[in-house]
């Protein structure tokens, strides 16, 4: 029973997809009817074409996850508070007396703190607008289940930041890591399911997070380095 319920779910899913794709080739308020179905006859270049559109799919997420209202808040709730998870574990890593997990925590900061900056300085050129905010022609509209961030859409700042913590956790613990990378995912696909990013936008910010640390990583070895070379000079001339 669990199977054919994740199956139904499933198929429904890409059925509003598949309605979000053709929407733009349906006559004017075809889309009022609750008896909507997919046409018969359709263009495979233009279902192609139409499949690309980042809209289309963050208004075919938005429509499947508003289908409940368990999985409706629970985006609301990913989208806007999951991410604090990730300063329960850096106040847990700091407050030990393990010595990798302190200084885990501090790489925690700084990917943080990387990925938002970057994140933020590519958003004051990009300036592309979040999903909530377009206004097409068709009748499909995408709205933001959240209070409406004041930045722009791209990249996610949540995703880059989620998967720059994510990163330092799993470089000390890989078993928590894991939940935490799976974390950081539902964070960013919570905001496109709530109308505030654009599925390109999380792909960008899973890259700044996960360069994010990588230069903190690497900022670090190198200081790291330099300070054991400086205290074996210092030996050498005692």
């Amino acid at each position: 029973e669990g199977g054919d319920s994740f199956g139904r779910s499933r198929e429904r899913f890409f059925e509003e997809y598949m309605i979000a794709c053709l929407s733009s080739r349906a006559p004017a308020g075809a889309w009022q009817s609750n008896q909507t179905r997919l046409p018969r006859r359709t263009s495979l270049l233009a279902m192609t074409e139409n499949m690309l559109s980042d809209y289309q799919f963050v208004y075919a997420v938005q429509r499947y996850v508003l289908d409940n209202p368990f999985t409706a808040s629970s985006a609301v709730f990913a989208a806007r508070w999951l991410i604090l998870i990730f300063a329960f574990i850096a106040v847990a890593f700091f407050v030990t007396h393990d010595r990798r997990l302190r200084h885990a925590a501090g790489e925690m900061v700084w990917s943080f703190l990387t990925a938002l900056l970057v994140t933020n300085l590519v958003a004051l050129f990009v300036l592309r607008e979040r999903p909530f905010l377009q206004s097409p022609e068709n009748l499909l509209s995408v709205r933001a289940l959240i209070p409406p961030p004041i930045t722009t859409s791209f990249p996610s700042g949540h995703t880059a930041t989620a998967f720059a913590l994510a990163s330092a956790v799993f470089f000390v613990n890989r078993r928590l890591g894991i939940v935490a990378y799976l974390i950081a995912l539902i964070i960013g696909f919570a905001r496109i399911a709530v109308g505030v990013h654009y599925p390109t936008d999380v792909v960008a910010g899973i890259f700044v997070g996960l360069a994010s640390f990588a230069a903190v990583r690497y900022c670090h070895e190198r200081l790291r380095a330099r300070d054991m070379e400086r205290a074996a000079k210092r030996h050498s001339h005692v």
